[in-house]
């Protein structure tokens, strides 16, 4: 009623109401008088409220996996009163936003969901380097506007359109699968080898997304090169079908057309065909000019159907270029790749991929079959090269074992989705009717079927119709269900490459958000044949890759690029090692002469003095800091001997360090002798000892040296430590009774003990406190009388008492190390961290304290047996 009295609308009545009653009697003064409108006036008292509502709680403490972060950006047309971000909360400047210390709240694999507009990309990432953040992907939220409403949005961030921004979004997308692939056959590394080296495979385990990384290369080099013309080939429809799909979701704006058994059509700019169709003499006669030819599982490229492709291709087109992609470059028949492709690009591990997520471990179950095994390794004896599927199939095609197979499953995967690989179609039905009689859901797939029963029977697995599907080597190769977390070996090769291919069905893991019913954490593998017995099951092949690469790029036998982590060459499949084995022993041929010189250059630059003792076994003797080495020869070996002195406190037996040649045993002995002992006393608790020990191990880790602390403090807080799994050296808390794989070992007494340790190298830390002090010098007197070299270490070098200081500046004086009391220290040991940890690296003066502690590491490491006279 007093909107239409007024002549206003609704709204605007409901504003003046609340002026009245929330504003300042200036602001209704404003507004009365005509100064100011009711909407500015309005929005002002709104602004105050929200920004009482959203002030900002204290900066929080501890550390987050995941952390949203929305910042108030101040955008350069901001005005108030038009209902933008200004009138809702108090906006910050760039540099302030960068300047806050989120990095200090982010744990090591930390997430950070940050929004922010288009306009402010570039500002964003900025925000994500400072805060110590890697960019990986956007996320687009969709407002529900209408296509001219997203066509503004984008103009305003500098895109034409909404088509063009969203390419942009989905190129950004596109680019995160590749940089969290770094090591699988990415698009860049494969577009730089093309260029460079010519034609070009790249090896990715299944799993890395071989279809994508093919499409991205067609994609980047089509937009390099205006109507790029490409032909993709495949030996099977389904993969066909496949690469194409996936082709459309990645480069939705390059043409696509299909040539196989069905379609002939050669008008898209990006060809999909199946080589049996493009092998024909009819199709090779009207083949068009192609400037790049993909081939994906291109482990097939040496048959006679692709080189009778690739030969047409480069005869109308000489400059044209060869990509390929493939899990298995290692045929089975032991034919050269090599011969078509010049250089690998990269290859990607199954280690790398589970580690990085993007497979599931195999858990392997080898199962004893008695006979049945023998047998079968029988027939592997006697052929040499590939299995006769009907001798295996005869073999592992009994009742009897059809039903152990059934029995094991429903043990161990009975509730699972399951693939089962038999040896011929025969041997195939016998199981999936096995299956069926005890109750379970299979179904047989075979290349006998037509396509429509083939797609039907995987369909059905889909819709949980059938839980089990059995096949003949038509799903080895192109099918990709990732709901299968079970594989079933009833089938056997010589051929690595077909055992991984299978496999490779059950490693992917499961996207949520396409199959919300389904979990996975592991596939289990139930091998009733000899695969794994042959090759060797895929966890063991994990374990032996988590060992560093060797730093290589060529083949030692072909002499072509291949990637650093290749073992055997994907090129002409010579093994690496054998090649490099037999390249060292032409070296040590070579440099034997040279073995003398090499015996005196150790001895010359060996820490310790060697003595000759004259004895007719040659032996030679020399003393460590807490250790004695002898080398001697006995029956032709030579034999380094160790064992402790007496005055070490460590319990150590005489060993065998070492048996061999003499240049390695004097190596050996070298190394035994250097081990460090240094005790970190103070009978006084309270001084820091634990905290010093620790990051000295610490220290020790980044000059390359491996630690050992030894924790003989009944409170265990080093102990602590190593249980929390945060620090890269061992903790112990009993004494070994052999020599300990390290350099340096570091002892952290208890408190209360006036014991002067046995070690000749004693680290004692303390505060300058009046009563700390005396037992301090009462327990320095102890260590001293027995010659002792004793560092001292101040650890609260910023007292305050007039006393206290007085105290540390006489002790620096006379050589003490002093350490400031600093927070550096105790955010560390709150998480069960040194400072050298790389959490630290923005910690607030922590390079000066880690420079501190380094100093004192280095006393230790520099000091001599004997007391030094002078510094």
């Amino acid at each position: 009623k007093l909107a239409q009295k007024a002549g206003v609308s609704r709204a605007t009545a409901e504003q003046y109401d609340a002026i009245q009653r929330k504003g300042t009697e200036e602001q209704k003064a404003q507004v009365d008088a005509g100064e100011s409108s009711i909407k500015k006036v309005y929005t002002q008292i709104q602004r105050a409220e929200r920004l009482k509502k959203n002030q900002a709680t204290e900066w929080p403490e501890g550390k987050y996996r995941i952390i949203y972060a929305d910042p108030p950006w101040k955008y350069g047309d901001e005005r108030s009163g038009m209902g933008g971000a200004v009138d809702q909360y108090d906006l910050m400047e760039l540099g302030d936003i960068k300047a806050l210390p989120v990095a200090d709240l982010a744990e090591d694999d930390a997430v950070l969901f940050m929004w922010a507009t288009a306009p402010l990309m570039r500002e964003a990432w900025e925000v994500l380097d400072a805060w110590g953040f890697k960019y990986k992907t956007q996320l687009i939220w969709n407002k529900g506007k209408g296509p001219v409403e997203l066509d503004k949005l984008a103009q305003s961030g500098g895109f034409k359109d909404a088509d063009d921004l969203m390419e942009y979004y989905q190129q950004e997308t596109l680019d995160m699968c590749f940089r969290n692939l770094q090591e699988a056959a990415d698009r860049d590394k494969s577009i730089a080898a093309l260029k460079e080296h010519g034609n070009t495979v790249s090896v990715a385990f299944t799993g890395a997304g071989k279809t994508i990384c093919l499409s991205a290369v067609i994609k980047k080099l089509a937009s390099e090169k205006a109507n790029l013309k490409t032909l993709v080939i495949a030996h099977r429809d389904e993969i066909t079908y496949q690469n194409q799909d996936k082709f459309l979701k990645v480069a939705p704006n390059i043409s696509t057309s299909l040539f196989n058994g069905d379609t002939k059509d050669w008008s898209g700019q990006t060809v999909f065909g199946m080589i049996q169709s493009l092998s024909r003499e009819n199709a090779l006669e009207e083949l068009p000019t192609f400037d790049l030819v993909v081939i994906d599982e291109a482990h097939h490229v040496t048959a006679e159907t692709y080189r009778k492709v690739i030969d047409c291709v480069t005869k109308n087109n000489p400059n044209a270029k060869i990509f390929g992609v493939t899990a298995t470059p290692m045929r089975g028949d032991k034919n050269n790749i090599g011969v078509i492709f010049s250089n690998c690009a990269d290859q990607i591990s199954l280690p790398e991929l589970i580690g990085s997520g993007h497979l599931v471990p195999p858990v392997t179950y080898r199962i004893d079959t008695g006979e049945t095994g023998k047998k079968l390794e029988a027939i592997h004896l006697r052929k040499g090269s590939d299995y006769n599927d009907k001798e295996i199939a005869d073999i592992l095609d009994t009742v009897p074992l059809n039903t152990r197979v059934v029995e094991e499953w429903k043990a161990k995967a009975g509730n699972r989705k399951t693939v089962i690989f038999c040896s011929n179609i025969e041997h195939a039905s016998n199981v999936t009717d096995a299956f069926k009689h005890a109750g379970v859901k299979a179904e047989l797939v075979t290349s006998l079927m037509t396509s429509e029963s083939r797609q039907q029977a995987l369909q059905d697995l889909e819709s949980g119709k059938v839980q089990v599907l059995v096949n003949v080597a038509i799903l080895t190769e192109g099918w990709d269900y990732p709901p299968i977390s079970c594989v079933v070996l009833l089938r056997c090769s010589s051929y690595k490459s077909t055992m991984i291919q299978m496999i490779g069905r059950g490693l992917r893991p499961i996207d949520a958000s396409i199959y919300p019913n389904d979990s996975k954490t592991d596939c289990i593998v139930l091998d009733f044949g000899i695969s794994t017995i042959l090759h060797g099951n895929l966890e063991q092949e994990i374990k032996l890759k988590e060992e560093l690469a060797k730093e290589r790029d060529t083949c030692p036998d072909c002499k072509k690029k291949i990637p650093l982590s290749a073992e055997v060459c994907p090129l002409c499949n010579a093994d690496i090692e054998e090649a490099e084995e037999q390249q060292k022993v032409a070296r040590e041929k070579r440099v034997l002469e040279q073995f003398v010189m090499a015996e005196i250059n150790l001895l010359e630059k060996s820490h310790f003095a060697w003595t000759d003792l004259r004895l007719p076994n040659k032996t030679m003797m020399a003393a460590g800091f807490n250790v004695w080495c002898c080398v001697l020869e006995y029956e032709g070996k030579w034999f380094a001997i160790g064992g402790r002195k007496q005055s070490a406190d460590i319990e150590l037996e005489t060993t065998i360090v070492h048996k061999g040649g003499k240049l390695q045993a004097l190596a050996a002995g070298e190394d035994f002798l250097l081990i460090k002992l240094v005790s970190i006393w103070n009978p006084k608790g309270g001084q820091g000892k634990s905290m010093l020990a620790m990051n000295l191990a610490g220290a020790a880790i980044e000059l390359g040296l491996k630690p050992l602390v030894i924790c003989q403090d009944p409170q265990g807080t080093a102990m602590l430590y190593f249980r929390s799994g945060n620090i890269p050296f061992s903790v112990i808390d009993t004494i070994p009774d052999k020599r300990p794989d390290a350099d340096i070992v570091i002892f952290d007494h208890q408190a209360s003990d006036w014991d002067v340790p046995k070690n000749n190298i004693i680290v004692m830390p303390m505060k300058p406190a009046r009563d700390q002090y005396a037992t301090y010098i009462d327990a320095y007197k102890r260590a001293e009388k027995l010659n002792k070299q004793i560092i001292t270490v101040v650890t609260d070098g910023q007292a305050h008492r007039a006393s206290e200081k007085e105290t540390t500046k006489y002790l620096k004086e006379k050589g003490a190390f002093v350490i400031p009391s600093s927070g550096v220290f105790s955010r560390a040991s709150s998480d069960y961290q040194t400072i050298f940890d790389s959490n630290m690296n923005k910690a607030y003066k922590v390079k000066e304290r880690r420079m501190e502690i380094s100093k004192i590491l280095a006393a230790i490491l520099m000091s001599n047996e004997e007391k030094k006279e002078n510094e």
